[in-house]
């Protein structure tokens, strides 16, 4: 029997037994489903969070309070720690030969509102106060470069921001249109908590960098947020280094720098990009290993279902067996003619679950834009070479018993005491 031969048989035999086949098509799907599609998430996910990352570039680092080596595990994110980073820290950083830009960086949600708005789109604000809270961030004119943002009108805090809390926002795109509608907002005036700012920029449509909307926030100068938040620490200061810097040296120039000013011991942590996406690559890495290893339980739950299937079907096709042995079929031949039938079946599954996965994917990516949800190579092909082992190993058991079975007694239909 040529291999053509054992492959025609496998579908007639699954034509015959829809139901069997049915059964074990909906539960292989539901294996390869929860492989394909929990690792296309979890490589969505890491493939946002480093691109939000790599916006940085990699000639930017990122200093926070505490140090990692003493805190253990992840740097202070809170921007808590025994010793605060100050705006002088940031302007002494700044001075150093291989920095070009340093923005500080504080921030909060406050309550925004603009008193000459009417009381249209309930949606963006509550209709009675007039009011939307939004992240602020207290920085300098340096954010924007930094960040590779733009300004659509308007123009950059003035560098005198760094001595003086002048009292002007940036506004992002969106939520100047929330407060202003259609109308200029350049030269107004609206409200941060109690204190009033004049507008005087607006942030280009930018989407969504290191977690943060622009299109949706405010920037305002860093003494004025320091004013408005009632603080004296920084929660980061980004640093954009020279074109060919270093940035190992620029690191320990910093952390000798922070040394000196904190007395004898920097208690701050300073993060590069690359460091930052390792460490992101390899937790996301790890954690879709896991969800891979969970979307295995399902399918040797359905192995372990087609080994009791086929268990049974070797047990109503035993006169069918011993015809075939009858016309001269060896053992090993009706061996492999249950496995390659497992087998089509697990392939079959396979792709219906894979071809699911993809489309619950793409529906999923619609309805959130800024990530792309694609289950990754390894995942595809893992999910067909686990089905087909699966469907091999599970059912080796039932084709070892087709091809021990007695012609004689499959003709016959009587057991072998009885032959």
């Amino acid at each position: 029997m040529s291999p053509l031969d054992t492959i025609r048989f496998a579908f007639e035999t699954i034509k015959k037994q829809k139901f069997k086949t049915l059964m074990l098509l909906i539960a292989i799907s539901i294996g390869v489903i929860s492989v394909v599609l929990l690792t296309g998430l979890g490589e969505g996910g890491r493939r946002f969070v480093l691109s939000q990352f790599s916006a940085l570039g990699n000639n930017t680092l990122v200093m926070v309070p505490g140090r990692k080596e003493t805190e253990g595990g992840l740097p202070p994110l809170t921007g808590e720690s025994k010793k605060s980073i100050s705006v002088e820290d940031a302007r002494a950083i700044s001075k150093l030969s291989n920095v070009t830009d340093v923005a500080p960086l504080v921030a909060g949600n406050v309550e925004v509102s603009n008193k000459f708005t009417d009381q249209a789109a309930p949606k963006i604000r509550n209709a009675a106060l007039g009011k939307v809270s939004v992240l602020v961030a207290g920085t300098t004119a340096e954010m924007l470069p930094i960040m590779n943002i733009e300004l659509v009108k308007g123009k950059p805090f003035h560098h005198s921001a760094w001595q003086t809390a002048q009292f002007q926002v940036i506004l992002g795109i969106d939520l100047a249109e929330q407060l202003f509608q259609n109308t200029n907002p350049l030269g107004k005036w609206v409200r941060l908590a109690n204190r009033r700012f004049l507008v005087t920029g607006i942030i280009e449509s930018s989407g969504t960098n290191l977690g943060l909307n622009f299109n949706k926030m405010a920037m305002i100068p860093i003494h004025a947020g320091m004013t408005l938040f009632n603080t004296q620490s920084l929660l980061r200061v980004f640093i954009k280094l020279s074109a060919f810097a270093n940035p190992d040296i620029a690191k320990q120039d910093v952390l000798q720098l922070m040394t000196l000013r904190q007395g004898n011991t920097a208690d701050v942590t300073i993060i590069s990009q690359d460091a930052i996406i390792a460490s992101f690559n390899d937790i996301m890495m790890a954690l879709n290993l896991a969800i891979a290893g969970i979307g295995m339980i399902s399918l040797i739950v359905a192995g372990i279902l087609i080994m009791n299937v086929s268990l049974i079907s070797v047990t109503q096709r035993t006169k069918e067996i011993g015809l075939l042995r009858a016309l001269g079929a060896e053992k090993h031949q009706i061996k492999l003619l249950f496995i390659a039938e497992a087998c089509t079946i697990a392939f079959l599954g396979a792709s219906c679950g894979i071809t699911l996965s993809i489309i619950a994917l793409y529906a999923i990516g619609e309805k959130f834009n800024s990530v792309s949800f694609i289950p990754p190579t390894w995942s595809l092909l893992s999910a067909y070479v686990l089905a087909i082992c699966a469907a091999v190993v599970f059912a080796w058991l039932p084709a070892n018993k087709a091809a021990a079975t007695n012609i004689i007694s499959a003709l016959t239909g009587r057991s072998d005491d009885s032959v």
